[in-house]
């Protein structure tokens, strides 16, 4: 291609962008031999308006001063290095043509061969704040010493957050305790519905083998539709679509029965009506198969087995544990003198309440005093002495379902571990669970 100067006539003191262009692409198409002429033709207003496109970008790019003169801090506005091409892709068949305007690196270096000081003419390919640029031989240099270089912060929102399996499952385990319930609406189909996270059940974890750690509820469906009437019409459109793809019917999905509807939606975990409720279980956090009963210390994570499932309180002024024909003794630890009276302290009826500490009980003994001491569940001290309520006759199916305190019959007599009256319970204890 020639590089020979060109001159061009024009009737206006000085011309425009566009007629500057115009003419520019028009010595560019006479001189190539690669670009048919209908090509030319075809994009010939497509490449001058995106060469102005890019005049425009360039200069707004390099107009906006990082450092004012008149502040010493950047400016609210250009406090990134932000930077944009010079230029843009043009293919034709195998060939590529870069347009774009010409702008010098400008960028002051030495000449190998006359030592001189010089400018160099060589093309930028981006502009950058405060009309930085540099080209290809000069961009090391140019950003290791021009470049305005600001300090990050750390905030809240650039911290990466653990993304694994471990912080995944205490996450879950987290909103299961608390009973965290979410609501789930969609704009697209005008449905809100609620999910919350359940736990497994111990009885089916080692009765019917059940490794599903966690379970999912959907529940209380409602249809709110938006008050622009097209909008509800293709919201109540997507919502039969999705109803009759789930039902596998290419009909209008009032053709079949409820029963069917709801049968389809249990099999699918899709929810369709405000008095239906889905479970659907999450199948990436399960018990192991090992054993039978799961080992906390196996996981890296909380597991829901151990944790106390919440039911009513009981009443003050009752200690019992309301099992069939089973007395549990009480939880007191009682502090008595060599020679005090012995107490046999069980469930038949007395309360913490009904004594007074360091109260004499007897006029004739005035030294003689008894001391109560309560303690937490997790300190409960059996009234029998040496009880073990882990006998080897059972195995592990069964250690779930033994009460950590002695037991009685319904007569106060005790049944101590292993014989027939205390297996009877502790099986019939496990069966009603």
């Amino acid at each position: 291609m020639q590089t020979k100067p060109i001159r061009y006539t024009s009737t206006s003191p000085f011309p425009n962008k566009k007629f500057q262009i115009s003419k520019m692409l028009t010595h560019f198409f006479s001189l190539q031999r690669v670009i048919p002429r209908r090509i030319q033709q075809r994009y010939f207003n497509l490449i001058r308006r995106k060469l102005l496109d890019r005049f425009n970008i360039i200069r707004s790019r390099a107009g906006n001063t990082l450092l004012p003169d008149n502040e010493d801090q950047p400016h609210p506005g250009s406090q990134h290095n932000k930077s944009s091409k010079t230029f843009f892709n043009f293919s034709y068949k195998r060939y590529r043509f870069h347009f774009g305007c010409y702008i010098p690196c400008q960028h002051l270096m030495t000449l190998k061969k006359s030592q001189d000081l010089s400018f160099c003419h060589i093309p930028s390919p981006f502009v950058m704040t405060n009309d930085h640029h540099a080209c290809v031989n000069h961009q090391q240099e140019f950003f290791r010493n021009r470049l305005i270089h600001f300090t990050k912060h750390n905030s809240p929102r650039d911290q990466v957050l653990p993304n694994s399996k471990t912080s995944h499952a205490k996450q879950l385990y987290n909103r299961w305790k608390e009973g965290t319930e979410k609501q789930i609406f969609s704009r697209c189909h005008g449905t809100e519905y609620s999910m919350k996270y359940l736990s497994a059940s111990n009885k089916n974890v080692i009765r019917y083998h059940h490794r599903n750690m966690y379970i999912k509820r959907l529940f209380n469906f409602k249809f709110i539709p938006s008050p622009n009437p097209k909008t509800k019409k293709k919201q109540q459109k997507r919502f039969d679509r999705n109803c009759n793809r789930v039902f596998n019917t290419h009909y209008d999905s009032a053709c079949i029965g409820f029963d069917a509807k709801l049968k389809a939606a249990r099999k699918n975990h899709f929810i369709f009506h405000k008095s239906q409720t889905i479970h659907k279980t999450l199948s990436h956090l399960t018990y192991s198969r090992k054993s039978v009963i799961p080992d906390a210390n196996v996981y890296p994570f909380n597991i829901p087995f151990y944790e106390p499932i919440d039911r009513p309180p009981v009443p003050k002024e009752d200690f019992l544990l309301d099992e069939p024909k089973l007395v549990f003794s009480s939880v007191f630890k009682v502090d008595l003198p060599m020679n005090a009276p012995q107490f046999n302290l069980n469930s038949s009826g007395v309360s913490m309440n009904d004594f007074n500490f360091n109260k004499i009980t007897d006029n004739s003994l005035p030294n003689d005093t008894i001391t109560f001491s309560p303690h937490p569940a997790h300190t409960m001290i059996a009234t029998v002495e040496n009880y073990n309520p882990f006998p080897k006759v059972l195995g592990d199916l069964f250690k779930p379902f033994i009460p950590r305190s002695p037991i009685y019959d319904q007569y106060g007599h005790y049944l101590s571990p292993e014989s027939d009256g205390w297996l009877q319970a502790v099986k019939k204890s496990y069966g009603l669970r």
